[in-house]
């Protein structure tokens, strides 16, 4: 039946989000472990969309963290996938590991594309069939109305 085909195709795509999500985990992690705990780190960070259908969950994104010299606060501003790999720090306690750190970067950001194009798929498949589900319900509807409507009649002529 078609409904276990759109059961391994979902199934497969929650699996392979999964698979990216888990893989930004390790990454965050070798990012930690590669730069020095001071400001200009690029880390991993969640945030909360408010869009249809992503409501309440979160998307990866990348992150330059700033440590305030008053507060001793840290704080996180967004930057672009593209182009991370240039804003990776290489002056002060940042030399020793700058190449290192590029690289994981350099992975770091195809894990995010690789995530943004997963849920690129998704929304638009969820964008089409709610477009097209606005014609097939009201014609399922109908359909079913009439095959109930022959049944009844095909009960009474017995």
């Amino acid at each position: 039946m078609a409904t276990s085909y759109l059961q391994a195709v979902s199934s497969s795509i929650i699996d392979r989000l999964s698979q990216v999500e888990e893989q930004l985990l390790e990454v965050d992690k070798l990012l930690d472990q590669v730069q020095p705990p001071h400001t200009g780190r690029i880390r991993l960070m969640w945030i909360t969309r408010m869009s249809r259908g992503w409501l309440n969950e979160r998307s990866p994104v990348p992150a330059i963290w700033s440590r305030s010299k008053l507060s001793g606060r840290w704080t996180a501003k967004q930057v672009p996938i593209k182009g991370l790999t240039s804003r990776v720090k290489s002056s002060g306690e940042f030399a020793a590991t700058t190449d290192q750190a590029r690289e994981v970067v350099a992975c770091f950001a195809e894990l995010l594309d690789l995530h943004g194009r997963i849920r690129k798929h998704v929304t638009e498949f969820d964008r089409r069939w709610l477009m097209a589900d606005k014609h097939i319900a009201p014609a399922l509807d109908d359909v079913a109305a009439r095959a109930l409507k022959l049944m009844s009649r095909a009960r009474l002529a017995r």
